[in-house]
């Protein structure tokens, strides 16, 4: 009789006690702090070089540190002339590698999500 087989997550192997805390960091991925034309400048601005040579439109993290205030700077830029959908990506990508450079867990969790 064959058995279906589930699909069990890194994070509730370790909250289940089969695998060490040691072990997941092995499995997390190094965090992006630079990617396209994001950047995370001292873990606490991420700028955006959207023109070469240009000044950054910088994003302080202060006013980003809760799901209602994330949502707001995605609107904000969004609606921004030069921003594209791979403007986003890049700045989501370097939002998640603060999230676990200064708070090592991933941005769905730290902004109220479920694994």
């Amino acid at each position: 009789m064959k058995t279906e087989q589930q699909v069990v997550s890194v994070e509730d192997e370790v909250e289940a006690g089969r695998m060490h805390l040691a072990a997941l960091l092995a499995y997390r991925p190094k965090p992006v702090t630079r990617q396209g034309v994001a950047e995370l400048r001292d873990n606490d601005a991420i700028w955006l070089r959207v023109y070469p040579g240009g000044n950054p439109y910088e994003v302080d993290l202060d006013t980003c540190k809760t799901a209602a205030q994330l949502a707001f700077w995605i609107f904000q830029l969004s609606h921004k002339n030069w921003c594209t959908g791979e403007v986003l990506r890049d700045f989501l990508k370097v939002v998640e590698g603060w999230c676990w450079c200064q708070k090592g867990m991933s941005a769905k969790i730290y902004f109220g999500g479920t694994r």
